[in-house]
């Protein structure tokens, strides 16, 4: 059908829609459209045919694509202008409760154009399940083996990418176990252990990046059923994004596929084998850097649902639109004046996407991303790709602004250099990842162990329980990140002064002098003991807590002035701030660690001096003097009333 006969087949609805002939000068003006007030009413129209409708409707769904997110909610359509120009067909929902300022509002752009030159139509396969297997083959033949190829052979923008990642600093380690997915037409998959790899430099492997949920039981490979999954696996008793996983890597020519739940031993209850989770939690994150690509199941929060599902997005698709601007469409109408309003397509944005899917929720999650050098993103509204040369690449060929990715800078963090990568980036990933999700609490420096290895390795630099050594001090300077209420209590499977042990948690942005630093307090530091880069530490044992700072160290007599602030008689004319770890009053006196010393400018414009320290308070394990972190301190006072802190400083134990 011409582009410009495209109002024709609105409903009356949309043909009614009323162009103002002279819109008025105001910087805002918004006018009410009679349009359909429910989803399923819009979703009649776009079914009958409709073009505007089923634009309206695919843009309604790209924000939302559950279809019970909708019910009981009205739409109300208007068209709004800035300056005497409309820019957008605003739609709001609103709900029984909301007002007339509250509810969700979408838009859909328009502007003004003096010609109807083409614009790009959203085409991307459906998956129904009818078609899903014919969807997969003609997405795999006709976007993904291009994608990869064109990676891995440095074409066009993957100049930085070739056959392996900038993050694959050293010879590939071949996992100690890959599923053996077999030909498209069997029923069963095998383990196959390393010795039974072929042995070469160049083992291309899959790997999946997923969430557990609930449904992985039949997944996992546990001391009891090993040696019989070496010999076959039924891939109908799996889980559907595993089932989705095998499919896809068979479609792709590939023959091996990692999938943790598989490939880890995991305990069984049921017999003495602890499985091997210990040995290979520390090398996931080689696993991830040395596959040829990361399957991402960003759209399901359970392995149950699988990946290769419906996008909803795709049921009408998205057309481009020239609307003629002549007032109320009819049969007759000739548009004389030759000027359209042009629909705006979809603003595609892998930023966006992963933000609203629940893997990028998951701790784990974080690593996997990170650490493979190519990723398959399979979100609710499509499938995107992302290497170090293209960062949302969907299958319709658009690709994500490059402005709106603090995903894509996260993502090269391995290849900034040693100050960066270790201080101000790194505090950055680990104040995101503190607030994602995980299972099990215990696990939450394994998960981004894979992260700190490759950096530890590559800057040359000691890392410990969450700290690099060469930003220990602006390292101890974080705090919890939200209320009290809101957050689990401290966890214990940490020493105190890490920031694993509050989740979730950030770091104190501390201002710095006008030379870029601040002065750091720290004498001598000592890791007791260095924690193995090829294990995952098992920090219940007080022992393994150890961390010995020389730094001043005061006894400050507190007196309260506010809910948050306290004078000192040890500080004269010193404000002292305190932000505890967990909900409680600090009393007096409190001893505090001081970690980092700044100049900085008061509201008043003059120089005031900052301290950033901890506060602790002595455990009496074992008769030693140990000390747990309680809280951040922090402490502003003029220069002229400032302490010596040198003759303060001392040897502490904190664990």
């Amino acid at each position: 059908m011409p582009l410009l006969d495209t109002y024709k087949t609105f409903c009356a609805k949309c043909r009614n829609i009323s162009w103002e002939d002279e819109f008025p000068e105001e910087t805002y003006h918004c006018w009410k459209l009679d349009h359909y007030t429910s989803f399923t009413q819009l979703e009649a129209s776009a079914e009958k045919g409709c073009h505007l409708c089923q634009n309206f409707w695919t843009t309604l769904v790209y924000e939302h694509s559950s279809a019970s997110w909708f019910e009981g909610k009205k739409l109300h359509f208007a068209v709004e202008q800035i300056d005497g120009i409309p820019y957008a067909i605003a739609i709001d929902l609103k709900g029984p409760g909301d007002n007339e300022t509250s509810g969700y509002r979408v838009n859909v752009g328009i502007a003004p154009r003096n010609d109807a030159s083409e614009d790009k139509q959203l085409t991307i396969e459906r998956f129904s399940s009818q078609d899903k297997q014919n969807a997969l083959i003609a997405t795999c033949n006709g976007v993904i083996r291009r994608w990869v190829d064109d990676c891995i052979a440095g074409r066009d923008s993957h100049t930085g990418c070739g056959a392996r990642s900038l993050a694959q600093s050293k010879p590939l380690s071949t996992p100690t176990r890959l599923i053996d997915v077999g030909a498209t037409d069997v029923d069963t998959i095998r383990i196959a252990p390393r010795d039974k790899l072929p042995q070469s430099s160049d083992l291309r492997y899959l790997i999946l990046s997923y969430c557990w949920g609930r449904g992985n039981d039949s997944a996992k490979t546990t001391p009891a059923n090993y040696q019989r999954r070496l010999k076959q696996i039924e891939v109908s008793d799996l889980p559907n994004t595993i089932r989705d996983a095998v499919e896809l890597t068979r479609r792709m020519n590939i023959r091996y596929l990692w999938v943790d739940a598989i490939c880890i031993i995991q305990r069984d209850d049921q017999s003495d084998g602890s499985g091997d989770w210990l040995d290979e939690a520390p090398r996931m994150g080689e696993y991830y850097s040395n596959a040829l690509c990361c399957i991402c199941a960003s759209r399901a929060s359970d392995s149950e649902e699988g990946f290769l599902t419906e996008r909803r997005v795709a049921r009408f698709g998205w057309r481009p639109m020239h609307i003629p601007q002549s007032g109320v469409l009819n049969e007759t109408s000739d548009n004389k004046n030759g000027k359209y309003f042009r629909l705006d397509g979809l603003e595609r944005s892998l930023t966006k996407e992963l933000d609203e899917e629940p893997l990028m929720r998951r701790a784990w999650c974080l690593q996997e991303w990170m650490l493979s050098p190519r990723k398959l993103h399979w979100t609710k509204n499509g499938l995107f790709w992302e290497c170090n040369g293209v960062f949302g690449m969907s299958e319709d060929k658009t690709v994500s602004p490059r402005d709106e990715d603090s995903l894509r800078e996260a993502r090269l963090l391995l290849e900034l250099p040693r100050e960066e990568s270790l201080g101000e980036k790194w505090f950055e990933i680990v104040q995101r990842y503190s607030a994602m999700k995980l299972s099990f609490e215990k696990d939450r420096l394994a998960a981004i162990q894979g992260i700190a290895n490759q950096l530890s390795q590559k800057h040359n630099d000691e890392y410990y329980a969450g700290l690099f050594r060469s930003s220990l001090p602006q390292s101890l300077c974080w705090c919890e990140d939200s209320d009290f209420d809101a957050r689990p209590n401290v966890n214990h499977y940490f020493p105190t002064w890490s920031w694993a042990c509050v989740s979730p948690s950030r770091f104190y942005q501390l201002r710095l002098r006008d030379d870029g630093s601040a002065e750091s307090l720290l004498g001598r530091v000592e890791f007791q003991p260095s924690q193995p880069k090829d294990k995952v530490e098992d920090f219940m044992n007080p022992s393994t807590r150890l961390l010995r700072l020389e730094a001043p160290f005061m006894e400050m007599e507190l007196i309260k002035v506010t809910d948050t602030m306290y004078n000192s008689p040890t500080w004269p004319e010193a404000d002292i701030f305190f932000t505890p770890d967990t909900p409680q009053e600090i009393s007096s006196p409190c001893h505090i660690l001081w970690l980092v010393r700044n100049v900085v400018n008061s509201h008043k414009g003059e120089n005031t001096t900052e301290c950033v320290g901890i506060s602790l308070k002595e455990t009496g394990l074992n008769d030693t003097e140990a000390w747990e972190r309680i809280g951040l301190t922090l402490i502003y006072v003029e220069p002229t009333h400032e302490v010596e802190l040198a003759g303060w400083k001392r040897f502490v134990d904190l664990i």
